[in-house]
């Protein structure tokens, strides 16, 4: 069990009982266990910046927008893992790939306060992606292009544009000869990708998809 800490003052003897509560025991807890605390409160500044004060941070908007770009970290140096999560729920957080010190394979989106992202630091000062919970990174799903249609919008339900998107088909091509992602944002709000076919299939074409964010996902 953990023993809170306590202030001891300047030549105060110790008994027994304090030294192995206080370090012994406590010691011992630390080794069997990782327990950060409660998260701190970071607010990005103007610049995109905050300064990190401890292993875990929640993390808000500058003056409370609706969105914001988290660029940089500071307060980090080699070896330094953070955890974070957004402060509130209807103020999404945006990790910046490859802009300050992130180096993430992609922009990072904590638009919960139940989503969270784990960081380490590296030699150079810059944080890499160690984990996001939940995984966001990548969607499946099935799709349909009926008979008598040559297109179908699919929801990917991914948090921006996917950077790819794999196709298998499930059945036959019918008339058709070809099938393509046509448009990977036709609607322009980052919401949906576009499947196409050349000619009217004459029957139910079936697919099975993939869309992920980043590189190696």
């Amino acid at each position: 069990m953990w023993t809170d800490p306590k202030t001891w003052v300047a030549y105060q003897k110790l008994t027994a009982v304090e030294l192995n509560a206080h370090l012994r025991d406590n010691t011992i807890f630390l080794k069997e266990n990782v327990a950060f605390g409660d998260a701190g409160l970071l607010t990005i500044d103007e610049a995109g910046v905050v300064t990190a004060a401890q292993s875990y941070h929640c993390i808000d908007t500058y003056e409370s927008a609706a969105e914001d770009d988290l660029e940089t970290i500071g307060g980090v140096s080699e070896g330094d893992i953070l955890i974070l999560r957004a402060f509130h729920a209807d103020r999404t957080v945006v990790l910046k790939d490859g802009i300050g010190n992130l180096s993430l394979g992609t922009d990072i989106y904590l638009d919960s306060v139940s989503r969270f992202v784990v960081l380490v630091c590296d030699k150079a000062g810059n944080l890499q992606l160690l984990a996001t919970s939940p995984r966001v990174l990548s969607r499946s799903g099935a799709g349909t292009i009926v008979s008598g249609a040559t297109s179908i919008k699919i929801e990917h339900g991914l948090p921006k544009v996917p950077t790819r998107v794999l196709m298998t088909l499930t059945s036959s091509l019918g008339a058709a000869s070809e099938i393509y992602v046509s448009d990977k944002d036709p609607d322009a709000d980052g919401e949906k990708f576009e499947v196409t076919v050349d000619i009217d299939p004459e029957n139910d074409v079936t697919f099975d998809w993939r869309a992920w964010i980043g590189e190696g996902n």
